[in-house]
């Protein structure tokens, strides 16, 4: 994508710097391209992007495509106003260095915007200089923002000394918290702001603390977390978060913790709506609109994964829009339950929060990687190119930066039914991914022990005759446990499908996969609006050949596909 911008600047003499390409879509079944372009509103409103301009700009690409290729390009009017653009860069910040993100004050944040050019200057303390001031981070940041505005933008961090008086905050906020964690101890707070306890390195920077408290139970195993941002419910926290592990069905509520995967934003059908409700109520009067968003999403603090389920009591959900994200660390307290076989929580407080995992002490699996594959060996597989932007330029297939250096194993499973607390696999279907090329396939009919309802062998063609000399689960886990060892899981729908039936099925035989997961369903979710996202739907949209729906084979070869499509665009 950079490579057909740079050429485009070249060709053009950079005559339109009030435009900037930023993405392509290419509809291979139809053979026809739409390129994306952000355009100043001050071009757009005013004129300068005029009908012969754009004409121009159209003949200026002609020479860069095939010429079989139908093309055709839409305009993307952006604001780069000085607060748009702190908005998008604290964004940018959060996204690529976390917690350390809270560090940054307003006052020490400054954006010009003049001419075409975008200049960001941030003051950081010295804990956090050199990580705002790595390459990657600077490159990521101006890559981000770049996405986000047509302006070119400089980008400078400069380290900021604190106050005698900031070290007193410091201090005093550090000791509350050892105390009433029933701890004794000593603090002293060095120059950038960190925090020394009997002379062991422990706190990272408080300035501005708040009155939260943290309370320690021996009870329960706990994870250290320490809160940065409010984002629902009490300011304070006063609970540390137990082991999702150690979750037992008889809790009612509970406080855990972990990263946020499968962030997904809807909105739920208000019943207090209209109603005339009394003050101090779970629900406020909603004037506005009947409908109020709920989150749902996914959290996994290495000893388990819990489901989150927030219903927002009216339509004030700024730091949740702002700061909740993919791969974001959270404290979450609220009411156990289980919906369609799956265990969650119903979130009534939320915290971004900086999780210590080091205080995790986690067994290892109960039976370890086998050295050789027993009964079903993978086998080399061959993929197709496949056509993107650079692609269609020079002939050569650029790998997305994402996927460099990963292994992702992209897995379906058939089964004898919907019910993901009872039902049993008859297949298993993936796909390996290294550095962006699938390059091996493991694939198994599996014998369930029980009858397959002749319902579900309607849906995916499995009936009982076939699976009755197929292995058992038992006798198979084992070479996909080998398989999948050291890679990101991904599935289509896999958080509410595939992944908590096979880790189910595998920790009744020992096994325990606690991969990543990545769910193509919520990344293409996030990435597009389109009417469905079922595999069938997002295959003809992206041009992917599914020969065969519900055959595990099938759908895991388009969701890998699918896969490679949706990663162009992560981060």
């Amino acid at each position: 994508m950079k490579k057909f911008e740079e050429t485009f600047r070249l060709k053009s003499e950079n005559k339109y710097p009030f435009v900037r390409f930023v993405r392509a879509e290419y509809s291979r079944s139809e053979n026809k391209l739409l390129i994306y372009f952000l355009a100043t509103a001050q071009a757009v409103d005013g004129g300068i992007l005029s009908d012969a301009v754009k004409e121009d700009i159209v003949n200026t690409i002609v020479p860069l495509l095939p010429d079989e290729i139908t093309f055709s390009v839409k305009y993307i009017k952006v604001h780069a106003d000085e607060e748009t653009v702190r908005v998008r860069l604290m964004q940018a910040i959060t996204k690529y260095v976390g917690v350390a993100a809270q560090a940054i004050k307003p006052e020490d944040v400054s954006v010009r915007v003049d001419e075409y050019v975008i200049d960001v200057r941030i003051k950081a303390q010295k804990a956090y200089f050199s990580l705002l001031n790595t390459e990657d981070v600077r490159d990521n940041v101006v890559s981000y923002l770049n996405d986000n505005f047509v302006e070119n933008v400089n980008y400078e961090i400069i380290e900021k000394y604190i106050t005698e008086e900031e070290k007193r905050k410091i201090s005093e906020k550090s000791l509350k918290t050892v105390e009433n964690a029933g701890l004794n101890c000593n603090i002293s707070v060095n120059d950038d702001g960190t925090v020394k306890e009997d002379g062991n390195h422990v706190f990272t920077d408080l300035i501005d603390p708040s009155q939260d408290t943290v309370v320690l139970y021996e009870q329960v195993r706990q994870i250290k977390a320490t809160p940065v941002e409010n984002l629902v419910g009490k300011a304070y926290m006063n609970v540390l978060p137990m082991y999702i592990g150690d979750i037992k069905d008889t809790l009612e509520t509970a406080t855990v913790c972990g990263k946020v995967a499968g962030l997904e934003k809807r909105e739920y059908k208000n019943k207090n709506f209209g109603l005339n409700l009394p003050t101090g109520g779970r629900f406020k009067k909603n004037t506005t609109d009947e409908k109020l968003p709920m989150y749902s999403f996914f959290i996994d603090d290495t000893t388990g994964k819990l489901a989150v389920v927030y219903f927002a009591k009216d339509t004030n959900v700024n730091a949740l829009d702002l700061s909740l994200r993919e791969g974001a660390d959270v404290v979450i307290s609220g009411k156990l339950g289980e919906r369609n076989g799956i265990r969650q929580i119903l979130a009534d407080k939320m915290w971004l929060a900086d999780v210590d995992y080091s205080t995790i002490k986690t067994e290892l699996p109960a039976k370890p990687v086998s050295k050789n594959y027993y009964l079903v060996h993978p086998e080399k597989y061959f993929e197709e190119s496949q056509c993107g932007m650079d692609e269609l330029m020079d002939g050569k297939k650029e790998v997305a930066p994402y996927l460099k250096g990963k292994t992702f194993v992209v897995f379906d499973l058939e089964t004898t039914g919907l019910d993901i607390g009872r039902c049993k696999i008859v297949q298993i279907g993936s796909y390996k991914i290294v550095d962006g090329k699938i390059v091996e396939t493991f694939s198994t009919l599996v014998n369930p022990g029980c009858h397959i309802p002749e319902d579900t062998s309607a849906i995916h063609g499995l009936y009982d005759k076939d699976v009755e000399n197929a292995p058992d689960f038992k006798e198979i886990v084992a070479d996909f446990y080998k398989f999948s060892r050291g890679a990101t899981l991904v599935g289509h729908n896999a958080f509410g499908f595939d992944y908590p039936i096979l880790v189910r099925l595998a920790k009744k035989c020992g096994y325990n996969f606690d991969n990543p997961v990545l769910d193509t369903r919520v990344i293409a979710k996030n990435q597009y609006r389109l009417p469905s996202y079922n595999l069938q739907n997002l295959s003809k949209y992206f041009g992917i050949d599914l020969e065969c729906a519900h055959n595990a084979d099938f759908d895991a070869i388009a969701t890998a596909k699918l896969f490679l499509i949706l990663a162009e665009k992560l981060k």
